[in-house]
């Protein structure tokens, strides 16, 4: 069975390899990149004929929907539907979320001078050339969140005029993010909660840590799809099936620090309920219509890696 999946690498791989303990039969042969990267392989297996791919999981809903109107999804509505949130499962069963992303403010508790409480923190001068968002044209949950940003009012185009006056800095991957926080080299950013978890399971006295923002946090459940042309479809749908049993769902919890999609798989210490959560306005179908403008609005400010000359201190 052919997967292809935009989760961080060790992430997908220790998942591919608990499910292979639980079915030995099945084999799964692993294509990890970004969602940018999967949507280009996709493109580049039509041009050959037709996708190789049984089992995509991506980043965000929007990537989802923009294969959906593509007619590359195949419906399929798991057995293990019960106790998934239904916000996480598309009505007409395309996709169904397998992982929950929260979009979170990561900052270094050594290094910061005021502790962030939104994404309008990251505009404070005294981060000047310490603050940095994922590339969108690479992250399926960057791009999602930087649109859901620049589509919302109280944010808008002004924001990220802000930080881009505020010596913004741009990195390849929410993992990269997370890491040079954690080693000093950036001060704050926007990344997901997990890459902070798995940072601080593997060294616990890192000065790394995070805020839900109090006015929203923007929510991504990583999509779990069923290719229209799958080769291996039952193999394809036993492993959808487990990654949304509580099975599946637990040890992700367990042993990977994510939040479940399920309302009966218990939480990874710290994490907050989705009721408690407060949620920034954000839609699936208009981030979709309205990320490529984003995107190329990011590309256009030419933001650096690195701040030339520039150490967060």
């Amino acid at each position: 069975m052919q997967l292809y999946s935009a989760l961080p690498e060790v992430q997908i791989q220790a998942i591919v390899a608990q499910f292979e303990n639980y079915y030995p039969n099945i084999k799964i042969h692993l294509y990890q990149s970004g969602t940018e990267g999967i949507l280009q392989r996709i493109r580049e297996d039509k041009e050959h004929g037709g996708s190789e791919a049984d089992v995509l999981w991506l980043a965000d809903f929007s990537s989802a929907e923009e294969l959906k109107a593509e007619q590359f999804l195949k419906p399929y509505k798991s057995q293990y539907l019960d106790h998934i949130y239904p916000l996480f499962v598309e009505p007409e069963y395309y996709y169904t979320g397998g992982q929950v992303l929260n979009m979170v403010v990561v900052y270094n508790k050594e290094k910061i001078r005021i502790k962030p409480v939104n994404y309008m923190s990251l505009t404070d001068p005294a981060l000047y050339g310490c603050v940095a968002i994922v590339n969108p044209e690479v992250s399926g949950a960057a791009k999602y969140t930087l649109t859901s940003l620049m589509n919302d009012p109280g944010y808008g185009v002004k924001y990220f005029d802000e930080l881009t006056a505020n010596g913004l800095l741009m990195v390849q991957s929410n993992s990269q993010l997370s890491k040079m926080i954690a080693d000093g080299d950036i001060v704050a950013g926007i990344s997901i909660d997990t890459t902070v978890r798995s940072l601080l399971e593997h060294s616990d006295g890192l000065p790394i840590d995070y805020v839900y923002p109090m006015d929203g946090t923007i929510i991504i459940a990583a999509p779990l799809a069923l290719t229209r042309s799958c080769h291996e479809c039952e193999a394809a749908q036993v492993f959808i099936d487990w990654l949304l049993s509580h099975s599946g769902q637990a040890f992700m919890s367990r042993e990977l620090g994510t939040m479940s999609v399920r309302d009966d798989v218990p939480l990874p210490g710290g994490v907050p309920t989705l009721d408690r959560l407060h949620f920034f306005p954000s839609e699936p179908r208009q981030v979709l219509e309205n990320s490529s403008s984003v995107v190329e609005n990011i590309a256009k400010r030419e933001l650096p890696e690195h701040a030339p000359g520039k150490k967060c201190d």
